[in-house]
């Protein structure tokens, strides 16, 4: 639904700005390259890639500023990197001395400073620094290197935080920060990504560190960011359009769509695996490769053999990572189509 896409971006933008945050967005939920244009013209500062295909296919769209969130270790890949920044502005991340060690030889073999932000774990528990200690350490190092240039600190949170959370991790970045101010090293950019993140922390909990968000699934919303309380289901853009092919009995129907376009992601406030529009009682029991077991809420004919549903899926990511088209609606005709890349 392209006036729903639009809608999303301009709000996401606006709120944003209204707290004097910039927005980056996370161009890996669709990776399309229109799409992301539409998130600049918005007033997005750059966008985030999350694999070298993805930066591959936005620099030869014309993007300038990118941050790939990812830390690099594996030389041709690295190399390859090097050969994207002679076009483009490329920033990375970065968690341990072993990568910049890799990053610093490749970048001085080919002439060129790269940028490197240091991620910091703000209570994930996936990748970065959770001793603020250790990051602070990391970035001076970096800056040090003369092939090598700080850019920042990066951090993501998942999830649906609350203030606690997000006052936790404004502690964290906060105490990094401080400490390279002793050091006199400033710190250009706090990078955080996440949608609920950046819808909920800023300004409900608003924290002083960070100045830049990098949500990605704000274009288009899911059944997840429902049940979080953060949109309605009216504000999802993303439908996955389904025919009925079976009905075993009076409350169940079998859908030809299963875990390979809805994944297999549950909301956290019940056991369904998508909403489905027309029938917003029934729930998406199960999954298998290419159907969806649906139960009704009570004995019906309806949906027969052959109707389609429309659902909200869970997961926005899941459904776009595992489909190479996508076509935008608009007042009900198929206004375009776009090729997911990357």
């Amino acid at each position: 639904m392209v006036d729903i896409v639009e809608s999303n971006i301009d709000a996401m933008h606006r709120r944003l700005a209204e707290s004097r945050m910039n927005c980056r967005p996370h161009i890996k939920v669709h990776r399309v390259p229109e799409l992301a244009q539409m998130q600049v013209s918005a007033g997005a500062v750059g966008i985030a890639c999350q694999t070298l295909d993805e930066v591959d296919s936005m620099v030869a769209a014309g993007f300038r500023e990118i941050l790939l969130t990812n830390s690099l270790v594996d030389t041709k890949k690295l190399s390859r990197l090097s050969e994207l920044m002679r076009y483009s502005s490329i920033a990375v991340t970065a968690d341990s001395n072993e990568a910049i060690e890799t990053l610093a030889q490749v970048a001085a073999g080919s002439g060129q400073s790269a940028s490197v932000y240091v991620e910091c774990d703000i209570g994930d528990r996936r990748t970065g620094f959770a001793d603020p200690y250790l990051a602070a350490e990391l970035a001076i190092t970096i800056s040090r290197s003369p092939s090598l240039e700080f850019a920042g600190l990066a951090a993501y949170r998942g999830g649906n935080p609350k203030c606690s959370d997000i006052d936790s991790a404004e502690v964290l970045l906060a105490e990094v920060v401080s400490r390279l101010d002793h050091a006199g090293l400033e710190v250009p950019v706090v990078s955080v990504g996440g949608t609920v993140f950046a819808q909920r922390a800023w300004p409900d909990c608003p924290a002083d560190t960070v100045t830049e968000a990098r949500p990605g699934n704000y274009a288009f919303y899911d059944a997840t960011k429902v049940a979080y309380g953060l949109v309605s289901y009216e504000d999802c853009a993303l439908r996955v359009v389904s025919t009925v092919i079976s009905r075993p009995g009076p409350t169940r129907v079998v859908l030809d769509a299963g875990w390979h376009i809805l994944s297999n992601n549950p909301t956290p406030a019940d056991s369904t695996y998508g909403h489905i529009l027309d029938y917003p009682q029934a729930r998406i029991t199960g999954l298998y490769t290419e159907h969806a077991l649906v139960e009704l809420s009570e004995a019906s004919e309806l949906p027969r053999i052959g109707d389609q549903v429309t659902i909200i899926p869970n997961s926005c990511d899941g459904v776009l990572a595992s489909v190479d088209m996508l076509y935008g609606i608009r007042s009900g005709e198929i206004d375009r189509a776009w090729h997911l890349k990357g």
